[in-house]
């Protein structure tokens, strides 16, 4: 008797879908991200002001950056 591999196919490799693939994966599935862009995760890269919120600890405003830094003040 032969054992089958349980094949996933994510589509986008953004947070949902990296975490997805990586959940699939630990699970013993053999995992295929579809991703339109370079690179999976490209988006996440800004969040946090470039630092994905993990050790962005010197928050200022002179850090953010676009048409209105000010915004961070009342999101």
């Amino acid at each position: 008797m032969s054992s089958s591999v349980t094949k996933v196919v994510v589509v986008g490799g953004g947070a949902s879908g990296m975490i997805a693939a990586i959940a699939a994966r630990r699970e013993g599935a053999e995992v295929t991200v579809l991703e339109k862009n370079q690179r999976v995760g490209k988006k996440l890269l800004v969040t946090g002001n470039g630092r994905c919120n993990l050790t962005n600890t010197d928050i200022d405003i002179s850090h953010f950056h676009g048409l209105n830094p000010k915004f961070a003040f009342y999101a």
